[in-house]
């Protein structure tokens, strides 16, 4: 890489950081992650690919958005927040195709410490397990053809739910994949 382009990803990554941590912090304020930060990131990231890359950047930075945004879409419908789905499509439009795949993954495996730390701390470890079988339960729902004959069970939906802000996770993933990349480009 020449120093013009290791300057471009630091840039890259140091937006991308940084609206990570704003959404983390408002999210753990306030439970929500606002549009008045995921557009302006989104919207900036096509920019940036689109100035640096062309159209094949903004088709890059488009389909960066769709991978990471695709899979909170799902979760959104599942009970998540928008707010969550919305910043991830809006940090895939920075990291385009090539980081987008690896920051979701540093991100789901953080989603998942968190939570498992969020349920020890509020007790909820039974809860968080029922979850996890009903949202298994769903996929399988959804990819299976026989879906009139299967039922799950009414109780499962038992205690208080423990609402994790997800934005924590995002940016915690955000900033493995960031050190990730930095060490190994």
């Amino acid at each position: 890489m020449s120093p013009d382009s290791n300057q471009l990803l630091l840039l890259q990554w140091s937006a991308v950081i940084g609206a990570s941590l704003i959404g983390a912090w408002t999210d753990w304020r306030t439970m929500r992650i606002p549009n008045r930060l995921t557009g302006p990131v989104f919207l900036l990231g096509l920019v940036w690919a689109g100035c640096l890359r062309g159209f094949g950047g903004l088709a890059d930075s488009l389909l960066g958005c769709l991978i990471m945004a695709g899979p909170f879409v799902v979760l959104f419908f599942l009970g998540g927040g928008a707010g969550d789905a919305k910043l991830m499509g809006a940090l895939g439009a920075w990291l385009g195709v090539q980081y987008a795949v690896m920051t979701l993954l540093f991100i789901l495996v953080a989603g998942l410490v968190w939570a498992i730390g969020f349920a020890i701390v509020h007790k909820r470890v039974g809860y968080m397990l029922e979850r996890l079988k009903q949202i298994a339960f769903m996929f399988f729902l959804f990819i299976t053809p026989h879906r009139q004959y299967i039922s799950m069970s009414k109780d499962s939906s038992r205690g208080k739910p423990v609402v994790m802000p997800y934005g924590l996770a995002i940016c915690t993933g955000v900033c493995l994949a960031a050190v990730r990349t930095a060490l190994w480009p």
